[in-house]
């Protein structure tokens, strides 16, 4: 299936300090590029850290034509402004520079907004070991699974939203989530698109410390996140026993939850169960998914805590 004939994709990707790995997203780009049976397509990269050889990967990698731009380290979230501003399609992918696409996923996204043109799109993504489902079809998403790595809007959609907004003062700054929380206030349909799909190579992934160290900086973020939009308290299911107790609201089994997690949450407890990790293979999914969690706890508290 391929794109409409009047359709202009600009595909936008913000980067920074990952030309190996930008090298290989282009490769996966070029190729969902040829999905696109006509119109016009341009890809537009943002360098939010010159010095690396990611310019020579843009200018002479697989994508004739590639826009390069460099930024000045203003974040991820400003760079795909800066993207934006400078594109020129009336359809806005933006995909992250560790992401891969499947071949088919431009003209999925494409065909997607034939259905929902003033929509938000996302793709499907799914990890290295993941197999890829066999799956077609738009979904509804609510607002909290809304990523930036693969999303799709109108030019125009975008612009009236007010693009992506850093509320939180720094990365990881939610701009993904915040972004579909607008999307539905504004009444505007958010959907995830089943066979527009790609590989997501995330580095923080790779090692219990790293996905440790981003989800406590994520939780500490959230605070923030709460303060702009006091309407998202409660409704990001990774917080919900990670709060204060609300003695005259919490449902019973909520406060012994929140009372367990903060138990089991302090350092000396959290070190311990590190140390424990590579040596329980039988229950070491659960005993990384306990420790993420108490590092969400302390990250959220602190992020109260500066709050207040």
């Amino acid at each position: 299936m391929t794109a409409a004939p009047s359709t202009s994709v600009s595909l936008i990707i913000p980067t920074y300090r990952r030309a190996e790995r930008l090298a290989e997203t282009l490769r996966a780009a070029a190729l969902a590029a040829a999905s696109l049976s006509s119109g016009a397509f341009e890809v537009v990269v943002v360098d939010d850290a010159p010095g690396d050889a990611t310019r020579q990967v843009v200018q002479y990698g697989p994508l004739p034509g590639a826009r390069y731009l460099p930024s000045q380290r203003q974040g991820a979230t400003r760079a795909r402004n800066f993207g934006a501003q400078q594109a020129q399609g009336g359809l806005f992918v933006f995909l992250d520079d560790d992401i891969e696409l499947g071949p088919e996923s431009l003209a999925r996204l494409v065909q997607a907004h034939g259905a929902h043109p003033h929509g938000v799109i996302v793709g499907t993504l799914y990890t290295p070991d993941q197999p890829v489902r066999q799956e077609a079809g738009l979904a509804p998403t609510p607002f909290t699974e809304c990523y930036t790595g693969l999303l799709s809007v109108p030019a125009a959609e975008f612009a009236a939203l007010g693009g992506f907004r850093d509320v939180t003062g720094g990365w990881p700054n939610w701009d993904d989530v915040e972004f579909g929380y607008r999307v539905t206030q504004a009444g505007l349909p958010l959907r995830r698109c089943l066979d527009a799909w790609a590989i997501h190579h995330d580095a923080s992934a790779q090692s219990l410390a790293a996905t440790a160290r981003r989800s406590q900086a994520a939780a500490r973020a959230a605070a923030r996140l709460f303060q702009a939009h006091p309407g998202m308290q409660g409704q990001l299911p990774m917080f919900a026993d990670k709060g204060p107790v609300n003695w005259r609201a919490d449902r019973p089994r909520l406060i012994a939850r929140k009372l367990l997690r903060r138990l089991m949450s302090q350092w000396p407890l959290l070190r311990a169960l590190e140390t424990l990790e590579p040596g329980v293979p039988p229950a070491r999914d659960a005993l990384r998914r306990w420790i993420v969690g108490g590092y969400i706890w302390q990250g959220y508290r602190q992020g109260l805590r500066e709050l207040r």
